[in-house]
């Protein structure tokens, strides 16, 4: 029979529910050569009454053209099948269908005594590739509780339905089948990148979410094959990485690093620093990312790697490799942008502890560099601040280190006491730096009158630079706000509310930004506040001014 007449006949019989009349085509002898040369015509004919609506329905014909999809199947090859089913699955949009192809795609794989490399790609490259049309879930950023929500999700309930019926291809019979494959291990690695590493994968209150529960089944399938660390340095493997998504290498080793997940199957050998200089390519790339859980692996897997190597001091040789510089970027858009409060605490805090880790030289390294990358006034008072401590440290030993003296004391100073519009700066905006810069030269001038710093060479430069400047700048703020709450004062007595809007909308503006519409009242409470800021700073800035410029005034 030939291949048009063939499967004109099979989808008229399955169009009009005949699928005893479908079985006789398929088992006839003559038409085993049409099937075996064309089954990739044929797959599609049948499985185009396997999908969901029939499947709610308990529709029967589904069940029958399961049956024929398998019969179809058992009259060719496993490659042939592999081919046919690899387009299958990658036209197919509905999970139903999806999983009754993994299960043809199971049978063909395992049924073969040898499956060449070539078709094992083309077999878990369809099984990942349908990972890719499944929807993500929202980022909701929840906190304790209730993330218990996200698996009652339609998104996450669907991705840990179509990672059910992965888990269950992947069976023990296939692993051990495949078991020196480094195709399947590298296809098992892809798994854990887009979507599982989006959902809470986190073990809270000895309660374990759906898809942390999918996710150990799969890391336990990975970690019984192979040295799992062993993808950190192996060039061959990473070179055949192709398009994997280094999401996957993070979710990969936050579970088995930071979740404990394999426990007895994972190496105890390799040393805690590799680990960490290894994976913060990873824990980077996570920073680039805005959901909620991805921060969040990135930020523990770091925590934990960086509890591993508290015993020891980081070589500043380390910061050589670009991952480092990533990494800083990284933390420092966590720190000043993440919506979440705990996120935003937990990056600092780690950011801390990293810095720390490192040698002197290390330290002021990144301390040094990331004040030229970073303009965020917080953070750079927060480095500013432990400079000061480090510094004060430095100053109890009988020889003062070189990062804290001269040349690179120098540098250090002017990227502290640096204003970028001099006395027309928005001191608001830079307050979180401008008061740790005024209480390091405070301490210097009290601390260090022997001049071991240097500091005194420099009182000409930073007072005319940063002193001066910063005095004017105040004078000129204060005048500026106490103008303002005098208009809202009059315009409030006069109770011209129109006026009062209007210049809220175009006059007003703290920190780099317009006030949005408020109340006389709500505007007089902002700008009071304002005030008390420049009062902290100039307070400050006068006891400095008395110990710079007169030296010899009693600390």
């Amino acid at each position: 029979m030939a291949q048009e007449q063939f499967l004109s006949l099979l989808q008229t019989a399955l169009l009009e529910n005949d699928t005893v009349d479908a079985e006789r085509l398929i088992n006839l002898p003559s038409n085993q050569s049409v099937i075996k040369e064309h089954l990739w015509e044929i797959v599609p004919s049948i499985t185009v009454y396997i999908n969901s609506e029939a499947d709610i329905e308990e529709d029967v014909r589904l069940t029958q053209c399961v049956d024929l999809l398998d019969l179809a199947c058992s009259k060719c090859s496993s490659e042939d099948i592999i081919l046919a089913l690899h387009k299958e699955i990658s036209d197919c949009d509905d999970d139903v269908k999806y999983g009754y192809l993994l299960k043809q795609l199971h049978k063909a794989l395992v049924r073969e005594e040898e499956v060449r490399l070539k078709y094992q790609e083309f077999a878990f490259g369809a099984v990942k590739g349908y990972l890719k049309k499944l929807p993500l879930p929202d980022n909701l950023n929840l906190e304790n509780k209730e993330r218990f929500l996200m698996d009652t999700d339609r998104d996450v309930y669907r991705i840990c339905d179509v990672y059910t019926k992965i888990s269950e291809f992947y069976s023990d019979e296939l692993i051990a089948k495949f078991e020196t494959s480094r195709v399947l291990v590298l296809y098992l690695l892809h798994l854990f990148g887009t979507p599982l590493v989006y959902l809470d994968l986190i073990c809270l209150n000895e309660t374990k979410s759906r898809g942390r529960l999918l996710a150990e089944k799969i890391v336990v399938r990975v970690a019984e094959k192979c040295d799992v660390f062993k993808f950190l340095s192996d060039r061959k493997f990473e070179s055949n990485l192709g398009d994997i998504d280094k999401l996957s290498l993070l979710n990969f080793y936050y579970l088995i690093i930071q979740e404990d997940i394999g426990g007895s199957l994972v190496p105890k050998i390799y040393d805690s620093l590799y680990l960490l200089q290894n994976c913060l390519g990873f824990i980077a790339q996570g920073f680039e990312h805005e959901h909620q859980f991805i921060i969040e692996k990135s930020l523990l897997l770091v925590t934990k790697l960086l509890a591993l190597n508290k015993h020891r001091e980081l070589s500043h040789l380390m910061l050589e490799d670009p991952v480092h510089q990533q990494f800083c970027t990284g933390i420092s858009k966590i720190i000043i942008y993440c919506p979440l409060k705990s996120d935003r605490q937990r990056a600092l805090d780690v950011f801390k502890t990293y810095l720390l880790s490192f040698d002197t030289h290390g330290r002021y390294l990144i301390i040094y560099n990331m004040l030229q990358l970073c303009t965020h006034s917080g953070l750079n008072g927060f480095m500013t601040t432990i400079y000061k401590d480090m510094l004060a440290e430095a100053l109890k030993s009988d020889q003062l280190d070189s990062h804290f003296s001269g040349k690179k004391f120098h540098n250090m100073l002017k990227m502290f006491t640096n204003l970028p519009k001099r006395e027309e700066s928005d001191l608001l905006e830079l307050a979180d730096l401008i008061v740790p810069t005024l209480n390091l030269i405070r301490y210097l001038a009290i601390r260090d009158r022997a001049n071991v710093t240097g500091i005194w060479n420099h009182v000409r430069e930073f007072t005319e630079e940063y002193l001066e400047p910063l005095t004017k700048g105040l004078r000129l703020s204060r005048a500026h706000y106490n103008l303002k709450i005098n208009e809202l004062e009059q315009e409030a007595a006069k109770g011209d509310d129109c006026k009062r809007k209007e210049s809220s909308k175009v006059s007003v503006s703290i920190g780099g930004g317009n006030l949005p519409e408020m109340t006389s009242a709500q505007q007089m409470n902002v700008m009071n506040t304002s005030l008390t800021a420049f009062d902290v700073m100039g307070s400050l800035l006068t006891r400095v001014v008395e110990l710079v410029i007169f030296k010899n005034v009693k600390p």
